[in-house]
């Protein structure tokens, strides 16, 4: 007597691992059995559209979700694939502050950013010359510029969203 087993079927998901909270976004299932069916899991997501192999997803929360697809061949063996999706804000700057706006050529002044949903970076321009440095929200960071000098806090998210916040204190001759 022969006993064939039955292997579970192959598959995959393609899409986005992250997505901006509340734009749709697409999904798409890979099988390599034709003749499977498939079924999504999406705990969380709002289901905008299946179409074909595609299904269509939006969330209007921030999180990692957790989205299965589940593959059963005729068989009637199944197999499980699994993939996160992180839903994501747009970056934003809460504060970008001076200690003074003006001051005297050589005197310290400290900045403080505080920024959410994002990398932030610090630039620097004097005289057209750019310096750039990384930073964290909360930062305080004493400068002591001899001439008049911009800051700017650009925050980046993992989309290429962005925002940015410019100061400009007055420098004073001594």
């Amino acid at each position: 007597v022969t006993v064939k087993v039955a292997q579970p079927p192959t598959g995959l998901i393609t899409g986005p691992s992250q997505v901006l909270i509340s734009k749709d976004f697409t999904l798409s299932a890979l099988i390599v059995d034709p003749t499977a069916t498939f079924q999504w899991i999406t705990p969380g997501l709002i289901v905008v559209s299946k179409t074909g192999f595609d299904i269509t997803l939006r969330s209007t929360t921030t999180a990692i979700y957790e989205v299965s697809l589940i593959i059963t061949n005729t068989s009637g063996a199944s197999s499980t694939i699994k993939t996160n999706v992180e839903v994501v804000t747009k970056p934003q700057i809460t504060s970008f502050l001076a200690s003074s706006q003006t001051i005297t050529s050589g005197d310290p002044i400290t900045l403080s950013g505080v920024f959410t949903y994002g990398v932030g970076e610090l630039y620097t321009i004097i005289n057209g010359t750019e310096t750039k440095q990384t930073v964290l929200s909360g930062f305080n960071l004493e400068v002591t510029p001899l001439e008049n000098t911009q800051y700017i806090l650009v925050v980046k998210n993992n989309l290429n969203d962005e925002v940015s916040s410019l100061l400009e204190p007055i420098v004073t001759g001594k």
